[in-house]
């Protein structure tokens, strides 16, 4: 498994590879201090993403080809966005996720 806190975005992204795609786990970063704290399933906050809540998890196939869904909210479809940035910095950690496949997987040809 690839670790990757982006502190900008306020997220943490793990990564798995396969031989054909990459899946991503996102985890939005709920504290300013390091090391990132995340939303535990009670509402606590675990420092380990492994323990945390998702917000979205997706995979990126080797032709570029991805989907994505979103896990807060309790398994919701939807996502609340307070603001603009917000709405940037999810678009921002898949577009990360998405760049990042072209380094991770053998077979990238998009």
């Amino acid at each position: 498994m690839h670790l990757r806190v982006e502190r900008a975005l306020n997220f943490t992204i793990t990564a798995v590879v396969h031989e054909h795609h990459v899946e991503f786990n996102g985890y939005e970063i709920k504290n300013i201090d390091e090391p990132p704290a995340y939303e535990g399933p009670s509402g606590e906050l675990v420092s380990d993403p492994s323990q945390a809540v998702k917000f979205f998890h997706g995979f990126v196939k080797w032709d570029g080809c991805s989907n994505w869904m979103f896990d807060e909210n309790a398994r919701e479809v939807y996502l609340h966005a307070c603001d603009r940035d917000i709405l940037r910095n999810v678009v921002e950690a898949m577009s990360v996720c998405w760049d990042w496949t072209a380094d991770l997987l053998p077979t990238w040809n998009a």
